[in-house]
């Protein structure tokens, strides 16, 4: 199972712009990325230095945690279909 990379960067922006992809929301990603103790951490350290990349490094979690979100959901789905699960 591959998906087009072209998609999947679309359901990663429809996801990032409020919408869902797959079942794959804008909060499911957000509760995901904001799991990872060790990456706030670091972005809140960022945020309190004022630092000018804290945005571009959560905007990069995020698209990173999507694709990793909508892949599974993909796969899962395509099992449903074939009816493996």
């Amino acid at each position: 199972m591959n998906i087009n990379e072209q998609e999947l960067a679309e359901a990663i922006e429809a996801v990032n712009e409020g919408g869902s992809a797959l079942g794959v929301s804008f909060g499911d990603v957000m509760e995901r990325v904001m799991t990872d103790k060790e990456f706030m951490h670091e972005l809140l350290d960022m945020v309190y230095e004022g630092s000018f990349y804290a945005h571009q490094k959560l905007c990069d979690a995020f698209d990173v945690s999507a694709a990793i979100m909508l892949k599974e959901a993909l796969r899962t789905h395509l099992e449903q279909k074939a009816g493996l699960m």
